[in-house]
């Protein structure tokens, strides 16, 4: 089965989201954190915060969408 973008767009958002936030949990656990580990604590958790609020906007805009085509179709 060939992927469609939508699902495509849809996990990378999701991999990059799960990457950054698995990566900022990491830098958070560290005892002493550098001046660039903080800074990277920053920029991962950034990243985590617009990755899901990117989920959240495809999914809505997916249903939305579905909505939209099926009131087409209907009429």
């Amino acid at each position: 089965m060939k992927p469609t973008s939508f699902k495509l767009i849809f996990l990378t958002v999701v991999g990059i989201t799960l990457l950054s936030g698995g990566i900022s949990l990491w830098l958070a656990s560290q005892p002493t954190p550098t001046k660039p580990q903080k800074g990277m604590f920053e920029t991962t958790q950034n990243t985590w915060l617009m990755g899901s609020g990117a989920i959240f906007g495809l999914l809505g805009g997916r249903s939305d969408s579905t909505k939209t085509n099926k009131s087409d179709s209907e009429n």
